[in-house]
């Protein structure tokens, strides 16, 4: 009797399992394929509603608010899914805070621009004289004068521009240790007596006997003073005389920041701390105004070491401003002293 599976029927039945399996793979990968397309496209024909909305609240902020407030849906009412209607509008809200943050970068970037023009213009301009030999002799001094005043101050708004841009970012960690503040105050007043001098102002300390503690950062502190007292002798006449003291009120210290000045404009006293605000209008860094980052800064410090900073509205007598910085007091130190 012959066998009933053969070496060569076997042989063929096998090929043609293998034929049938490449077909099966490829049916299914097809099959795959048109199950992918199905899916974008019902996935594309979802989101083109909200698709229109962003381009449709791109186009308002461009052209200004509705009306009286109305707040309707591009393509009026049905062209978005209810299930989408909740996302346009969290959309819209983002936007709407997003908005304010986009113009103070691009204000800021005007006033940096600004303020680095006008002394470099400067310096190229008496460099390019200097170096023609078109200035006379009897001027030449002034010219340089001039050259090493403006080359100061682009010095300082870079200065400044690198102390807010580091302060301001995110990763940054103050180095807080436990300090005497009434100690940091009056090395900062003693280091401060030549500028004043320079200015044709007076500055002193106020301070009691027995140490304040509070977590601090120096460096952070220091500048925060400087910026301070810097920015009254550089608003004010010359006679201006700066005081800087510190106490204890509850749980928190108090370091006061006065000068017998002229005090704050009151176009400017709700915007003192804001960055690029500056008593000149036309913002020209030859008119003494400074770079409108002082206050910013000293805030900023001030923030950082876990306290707060803002103007006194009635100063102490006879003082015409007060800059008050309230930082957390240090119990430890406080019982240890």
């Amino acid at each position: 009797m012959s066998p009933l599976v053969t070496d060569a029927s076997y042989s063929n039945a096998y090929s043609k399992a293998s034929s049938l399996w490449a077909v099966a793979a490829a049916a299914a990968l097809a099959g795959a394929a048109v199950v992918a397309v199905a899916v974008v496209r019902i996935v594309q024909r979802g989101i083109h509603p909200l698709d229109r909305a962003i381009a449709a609240s791109r186009g308002q902020r461009r052209t200004g608010s509705r009306r009286g407030g109305e707040k309707r849906r591009p393509g009026g009412s049905g062209t978005i899914a209810a299930e989408l209607a909740p996302t346009y509008d969290s959309f819209n809200e983002l936007m709407g805070e997003l908005s304010p943050a986009r113009d103070e970068n691009r204000r800021i970037v005007a006033d940096v621009s600004h303020d680095l023009k006008t002394p470099l213009t400067v310096i190229r301009g008496y460099a390019q004289a200097l170096y023609e030999g078109r200035v006379p002799p009897e001027k030449q001094q002034d010219y340089l004068k001039a050259l090493v005043e403006r080359s100061t101050a682009s010095a300082d708004l870079l200065d400044s521009l690198l102390a807010y841009a580091s302060t301001e970012h995110p990763d940054y960690r103050p180095n807080m240790r436990r300090e005497d503040v009434c100690r940091l105050v009056r090395a900062f007043v003693a280091h401060a007596v030549p500028e004043a001098e320079r200015s044709g102002g007076s500055i002193d300390a106020r301070v009691p006997k027995d140490a304040l503690f509070a977590q601090v950062d120096e460096l952070l502190f220091r500048r925060m003073l400087s910026n301070l007292a810097g920015n009254s002798f550089a608003h004010n006449p010359a006679g201006t005389h700066v005081e800087v003291s510190c106490e204890r009120r509850g749980d928190a210290v108090v370091i006061a920041v006065a000068d017998t000045g002229l005090g704050i404009p009151g176009h400017l006293r709700g915007r003192a701390f804001e960055a690029f605000v500056t008593g000149d209008d036309a913002r020209s860094s030859t008119s003494g105004s400074g770079t409108g980052l002082g206050l910013s800064i000293a805030r900023r410090c001030a923030t950082l070491m876990g306290g707060a900073l803002w103007f006194a509205d009635s100063p102490r007598a006879p003082f015409a401003t007060e800059a008050i910085i309230e930082l957390p007091l240090d119990e430890a130190g406080a019982e240890e002293s």
